[in-house]
């Protein structure tokens, strides 16, 4: 058990197909393996990707606390000593307009365990909604993953934009992922940094690079900001593995859910 109350780490990107849910368990993934006893949570209701990607069946999920009124601590998921999952849930429609009062009290309940975990990371579902909305009054640091298109920047700056009008006191970082080749991403690093400079968005302005499945480097990170110190370039190949892990589990899960629908067609 720690003995201070462990951050909260929202991952947010307002476009969808960023990434988001890769860094979120890759991140989980790496703080576990040194030690730091980690709670992810999914609260993208309807496709469960976390399970998918941590290669995991889990008995209860967030749609379970909403739908059964079961105690938080019956849906987490202990996946190793140091990795504890709430995942969302899959397949349930319904629940992708859950009220964001709900969420809230979900998120004021989670509150609670803040002292039991060393990091709790939220990876919230892609667009600018109510409930998304809502859990930026609950966390600490904001990670936004992006891409280096236009509309996908244009979008994250906005959301930034609108999260500080929320909530002022969280500290903001950006992740850039899939970047085109390494020149360019050095032009993207500066372009950004210097579009998240004019809105005042310092601590830090930018928390890294991927480009070919590997980490290029990072700009503007404090050395006492702990929290990103996983995308340190020191750390690439930490990242790698854990990266290409968890992309061949998602392949070996693909293959048995091909198998099982072509036997059923038989």
């Amino acid at each position: 058990m720690t003995k201070y109350a462990a951050p909260i780490i929202g991952m947010n990107g307002p476009k969808g197909g960023v990434g988001k849910s890769m860094m979120s368990a890759v991140f989980a993934s790496w703080c576990s393996c040194h030690h730091l006893k980690t709670l992810l949570v999914d609260t993208d209701y309807g496709f469960g990707k976390l399970e998918n990607l941590l290669n995991v069946d889990v008995e209860y999920r967030l749609t379970d606390y909403f739908a059964k009124d079961l105690p938080l601590k019956r849906i987490i998921s202990h996946l190793s000593d140091h990795l504890h999952l709430i995942a969302a849930g899959h397949g349930l429609v319904s629940m992708a307009n859950t009220a964001a009062s709900y969420l809230g009290g979900f998120l004021l309940d989670l509150e609670l365990l803040r002292d039991e975990y060393d990091l709790i990371i939220i990876d919230s579902a892609s667009g600018i909604h109510a409930q998304q909305l809502e859990s930026l009054k609950f966390i600490d640091y904001n990670i936004m993953v992006t891409t280096p298109d236009v509309l996908s920047i244009v979008d994250t700056l906005y959301f930034i934009k609108l999260a500080r009008q929320i909530s002022p006191s969280i500290e903001h970082m950006v992740l850039m992922n899939r970047v085109v080749d390494e020149k360019g991403a050095l032009k993207i690093v500066e372009e950004l940094g210097l579009a998240l400079n004019q809105m005042n968005v310092t601590s830090p302005a930018l928390a890294g690079l991927i480009y070919d499945d590997k980490m290029l480097g990072l700009s503007q990170i404090p050395d006492d900001v702990d929290l990103v110190r996983f995308m340190h370039k020191k750390n690439k190949d930490n990242f790698d593995s854990l990266r290409q892990k968890l992309q061949q589990n998602l392949v070996m899960r693909n293959h048995r859910r091909d198998k099982m629908q072509s036997d059923l067609r038989l």
